[in-house]
């Protein structure tokens, strides 16, 4: 018995001494923010609502919504330039008569200094206070993988917040990078 014990502790003795002097394999993070102009959209993609007779596009639904294919671009300016550049969504929406709800889609965000980035988020819509008359945002978290440029091989998480009233975005997230550094 007290040899397996002894055998414990100069195993663990062996990983601690191992791990302090191996490097590091840890992914570098480099932490960004961005702005996002208003959407331009490309396509308004097709909308029901759920449990109400069919309506024209111009009149909102009685109670719930959903969009699907809804297609937008803007462009990103960001703190680190390599993530800067122009960002093409499609969304689906699941909302009830004042708006809020669930949203999910892909992006891709072809880089200005080479590369893209593309990826998934999904998020909730909803207002700060009354509806119709408090500010209403959009919050989501997204994840894209990014292939070529400066940036080949990286991950970029973050959360965005639009501003449904103004279509501004704002961003904040990091550049996660597992290459090793020399």
């Amino acid at each position: 018995m007290r040899i397996i014990k002894l055998s414990m502790v100069f195993f663990a003795v062996v990983m601690v001494a191992l791990f302090t002097v191996l490097p590091s394999q840890a992914a570098q993070k480099t932490a960004f923010t961005a702005t996002g102009d208003p959407e331009t959209v490309l396509s308004p993609g097709t909308r029901t609502c759920p449990g109400s007779p069919d309506q024209s596009d111009l009149l909102p639904c009685p109670d719930r919504m959903n969009v699907r294919g809804y297609v937008m671009t803007r462009p990103i300016t960001a703190s680190d330039s390599r993530v800067s550049g122009v960002a093409t969504c499609e969304m689906n929406f699941n909302v009830d008569a004042n708006q809020e709800g669930h949203y999910w889609g892909k992006c891709v965000l072809v880089l200005d200094e080479g590369g893209v980035a593309e990826g998934s988020y999904t998020g909730q819509m909803a207002w700060t206070g009354t509806p119709g008359m408090s500010p209403f945002f959009a919050i989501d978290e997204d994840v894209a993988h990014v292939t070529g440029g400066p940036l080949d091989g990286c991950l970029l998480k973050f959360e965005g917040v639009t501003d449904l009233f103004t279509g501004l975005a704002t961003f904040t997230g990091y550049i996660l990078d597992p290459h090793e550094k020399k």
